[in-house]
């Protein structure tokens, strides 16, 4: 059987086509190629005679409607050569340079959610619509014309210090404008928000961008997985990374400029399954100040500064990734640094640059690693020694090595508390003698959040069941509780405030140490000693009204108090053999403990629940916390989460029974515009929704423009009903930013078609 255009070419009656012919197997490109040549027509000619034969009409992109192009993914339009050119309600006009592709067909009806139909026209102008109107770049700038208040304000965002572009990725690629200002974007909001770190990453279906706030990750915006592959991209041109090899993690740094004020980034890539994710550590250049700007209460800081005060020995603060330590020391370095002593650090990375200081960055690729670094400072004449970390053996030795021979040692360790900054040094292997002789103090310190002074409610005696039960758990009564406003974003809380414990060796507790006693003796000698510690610490900022027991819950728990982190005795010996603490890798776990990038200006969450609270959990007296909105990586099998908004309690009791029976998808309900809006800037997420366009309150319209306007939900699926007939009123909608919309009553057969649809075009 002859190939399909030599049976058009013939059943047309075109001048020589009895001598034309082609295999079965030619490429619909290589046909429309081989039968212009051959029989003497230009390609408009040919789709002129191809749709002649079939009677099918020759496309007439000059007519396309361009809202059209949203109702079929690029992947599907490049994949089978075709173009979406009006949409019916009830059919779809495509356009196909190869009219018998019955599995096109399928999959065409298929992604759009309706019946096709199809026009003739060549391949090569189908491309070309399909490059121009689905680029990345199209998308992103669709996103941005959307969100004019947002991006009105970015001007002021520039890269500074950056080399040029590798040769090997095109300007095209991640130098083009709306990529570029879409970043912009990210990092403004970031600064905006006082966000510590940024993740851009995959989430299921797509792209997502989140913050980091007062050491809890809040959801940023949702992008198509395409254009975060090229969002992120950029930030590897920005921070000098191979972006050709998207493989291997790594790690590279930027500067930027935000209204004028200067930021180091930090900036972590891995591959994932998707795609590579990114995080960016955001530091304030400027941020570094003294131990009283730090917001230690004062007994502790009587206490330190007489560790301080001491010209040998070591000072330690302990804490996991994101408790604050580097901040704290930076503080502890500010006040002792004057002109009459040398002060020498070694950090990776140096966040914070001090003029009165000798500053040395660990750089591995060159040999330069913290032991190194140390032996080469010792040779300086040094007063003061600041170690970003003792990490290993061999920077610990040479740490105590210097402060035997007259050095003061500032320096940060991965412990859980003070007590156990006793057990990791041995651990790292000194000697308990040397531990002993060494050790002048350690601070152990976290960060919880404060509540909001412009929302925050007084308890008045009143508690609620939840915080009753704490109360009852802590022995303390709880103050004030976090509501949420417009200022702390819905969360309960305004900024985080230190809770220390610091231990200082006295000569009961050494002798304990050097008689191997057990860690939970060495805890209570501790506190016999006037150590207040991390829970106490933390209760007392409760009696102030400073915080909640619902964050002391979360950040310090309600553990036993006496329990260190170790709980085998401290044996005198040396240990060699016992492995150095190793790096965690990025992406596992979700939090900050897991996070290549956190350091110590913020503190580490577990992954919350993908479900936020109710709207009205603030009244009940739970804070609508921010770390019930984090939103861990899903897996392959989680369904997505629709918002149905919608007046009518019986459409949306038809709708819900259609979408959870048969799609299988979890549903929330609004029963009103305006509770939509606020459920969104609670921080809830949902991967869909479904708008009444007629509502009382606050109408279809006004909610569609308002979520387009958000930064967090500029891409969100938006399928409207609507019982209007007039197409007009159709296409104000989808030009307005909705994906699809439905005529009422619901057809629950159309409303599954349509939703999944919806779902597999912002896949991208």
């Amino acid at each position: 059987m002859s190939h399909w255009m030599v049976q058009a070419a013939r059943r047309a009656g075109l001048e020589g086509a009895d001598d034309f012919d082609l295999p079965n197997v030619t490429s619909v490109g290589d046909a429309w190629r081989s039968a212009s040549e051959q029989l003497g027509l230009s390609t408009p000619e040919l789709a002129e005679a191809v749709a002649g034969v079939y009677s099918m009409g020759v496309a007439d992109f000059d007519a396309a409607i361009p809202s059209a192009a949203k109702l079929l993914p690029a992947s599907v339009a490049r994949k089978y050569g075709v173009y979406p050119l009006f949409d019916g309600d009830r059919y779809l006009l495509v356009a196909t340079s190869n009219p018998f592709d019955p599995v096109a067909d399928q999959e065409v009806a298929f992604a759009s959610g309706r019946s096709t139909r199809y026009e003739i026209a060549p391949p090569d102008l189908i491309r070309s619509w399909i490059e121009h109107n689905y680029a990345p770049e199209q998308v992103v700038e669709s996103m941005l014309s959307q969100i004019d208040a947002q991006f009105s304000r970015v001007g002021d965002v520039s890269v500074a210090e950056i080399e040029e572009e590798p040769e090997t990725f095109s300007e095209e690629e991640v130098g083009a404008g709306p990529i570029v200002k879409l970043t912009n974007i990210i990092l403004h909001e970031a600064v905006e928000r006082g966000a510590s770190d940024v993740h851009v990453q995959p989430l299921g279906r797509q792209g997502v961008v989140r913050f980091r706030m007062d050491g809890v990750l809040h959801n940023g915006m949702q992008i198509p997985l395409p254009v975060m592959a090229r969002v992120v991209s950029r930030i590897k041109i920005m921070a000098k990374l191979d972006i050709t090899d998207r493989l291997r993690p790594q790690d590279g740094r930027a500067k930027v400029h935000v209204n004028g004020k200067k930021y180091d980034l930090r900036v972590s890539t891995v591959p994932t399954r998707q795609s590579e994710k990114a995080v960016i550590r955001v530091l304030d250049t400027q941020g570094a100040g003294t131990l009283s700007d730090t917001g230690i209460v004062e007994p502790e800081l009587v206490r330190i500064r007489k560790a301080l005060a001491h010209r040998d020995g070591i000072v330690v603060v302990t804490g996991p990734t994101g408790s604050g330590k580097t901040t704290t020391m930076y503080g502890a370095l500010q006040e002792i640094a004057t002109e009459d002593i040398n002060i020498m650090t070694v950090e990776d990375p140096v966040e914070y640059e001090l003029p009165e200081l000798t500053q040395i960055q660990v750089e591995h690729k060159q040999g330069m690693t913290f032991a190194s670094a140390l032996r080469a400072i010792l040779r300086q004449d040094p007063d003061v020694i600041f170690v970003g970390e003792i990490r290993d053996q061999e920077t610990a030795e040479v740490a105590a090595q210097a402060s035997l021979t007259g050095h003061l040692v500032l320096a940060t360790l991965h412990t859980n508390d003070a007590i156990g900054a006793i057990r990791r040094f041995i651990d790292l292997g000194l000697d308990a003698a040397t531990v002993a002789e060494t050790l002048r103090g350690a601070l152990a310190q976290r960060l919880v959040r404060k509540v909001c002074d412009h929302c925050a409610e007084d308890v008045d005696g009143t508690p609620t069941a939840s915080e009753e039960a704490l109360q009852g758990q802590y022995d303390r009564k709880q103050v004030r509780r976090a509501i949420g406003c417009d200022e702390c974003r819905g969360s309960g809380y305004a900024g985080r405030l230190p809770i220390t414990e610091f231990m200082t060796p006295t000569s009961e507790l050494i002798a304990l140490m050097l008689a191997g006693a057990a860690p939970q003796e060495l805890q209570k000698q501790a506190e016999d000693d006037g150590m207040v510690t991390l829970r106490e610490a933390a209760l007392r900022r409760v009696d102030a009204g400073e915080t909640t027991l619902e964050e002391v819950e979360r950040v310090v728990g309600s553990g036993d108090e006496r329990k260190p982190s170790a709980s085998r005795p401290i044996h005198t010996e040396v240990h060699h053999d016992e492995p150095a603490e190793s790096p965690v890798l990025a992406g596992v776990g979700g939090g900050a403990a897991s996070d290549p990038t956190a350091s110590d200006g913020a503190e580490g969450s577990t992954a919350g629940s993908r479900r936020a609270a109710p709207a009205d959990a603030s009244r009940s007296g739970t804070a609508v916390d921010a770390a019930v909105v984090e939103v861990p990586t899903p897996e392959e099998d989680e369904q997505p989460h629709v918002l149905l908004v919608d007046d009518d309690g019986t459409t949306r009791s038809i709708a819900r029974a259609t979408i959870e029976k048969h799609l299988g998808y979890d549903v929330s309900e609004s029963s009103d515009g305006a509770e939509a809006l606020l459920r969104f800037a609670k921080g809830e997420h949902f991967d869909m929704m479904l708008l009444d366009l007629d509502m009382p309150v606050l109408g279809g319209r006004e909610v569609l423009r308002s979520v387009r306007q958000s930064i967090v939900t500029a891409s969100m699926p938006v399928v409207v009903l609507t019982g209007t007939p007039d197409p007009d009123a159709e296409i104000e909608l989808i030009e307005m930013g909705a994906d699809d919309y439905l005529r009422k009553p619901i057809d629950p057969a159309r409303l599954q078609t349509r939703m999944k649809a919806a779902l597999r075009r912002a896949m991208g």
